[in-house]
């Protein structure tokens, strides 16, 4: 069995000087003066060097901007062994166009929480819980804030009857005072 290397000039379908400019395992990258391409399982076949499927490219350019399921898949696997719980979060945000940070927090915790939650109906059904909640903590909240405005309207509605005692007690003082003063006087 021939071997395979970086940097070899090879026989391929594409050409007779083909060069590999990478190997990873039966994977390469080859350039064969037209073009790029790169396939999937090479192996060498009689007398030259085949494979079982290719993606080509006129430019290099082309082949930095196509990101392919193989290098999408290693850059997945690698946020979420560095980085879980956003990659994590940025998948549901992805797939249930949800941009929320309390909802993805809220729903990340239910994912971690229930080992079975894949990015099906239970990812909905946490969602549909969420949404009750918040609606719940608003309606307690309108709660709350219901009795704060009655506490307030309360408040004032004695500020403004203490005021008025307070007024018919100068009145009467100011009243008794001018008596005084008027049987002085007089």
């Amino acid at each position: 069995m021939k071997e395979l290397k970086k940097g070899d000039i090879v026989k391929t379908s594409l050409s007779d000087n083909t060069v590999v400019l990478n190997l990873e395992g039966r994977d390469a990258l080859l350039f064969a003066g037209n073009g790029f391409v790169q396939v999937k399982d090479i192996q060498y076949i009689e007398s030259k060097w085949e494979w079982s499927s290719g993606k080509y490219y006129d430019n290099i350019n082309q082949i930095k901007n196509d990101k392919n399921y193989d290098t999408i898949r290693t850059d997945i696997a690698d946020n979420i062994e560095n980085h879980y719980e956003d990659t994590i979060k940025a998948i549901i945000s992805i797939e249930k166009n949800i941009n929320n940070y309390d909802m993805l927090d809220y729903l990340y915790d239910m994912y971690m929480k229930n080992s079975n939650m894949l990015l099906n109906n239970s990812i909905d059904e946490a969602i549909s819980d969420y949404l009750n909640d918040k609606q719940n903590e608003r309606q307690n909240d309108r709660k709350t804030l219901k009795g704060i405005k009655n506490d307030i309207d309360n408040y004032k509605n004695n500020e403004i009857k203490n005021s008025a005692v307070k007024k018919d007690d100068k009145m009467n003082c100011s009243n008794k005072k001018f008596d005084k003063i008027s049987d002085k006087e007089i």
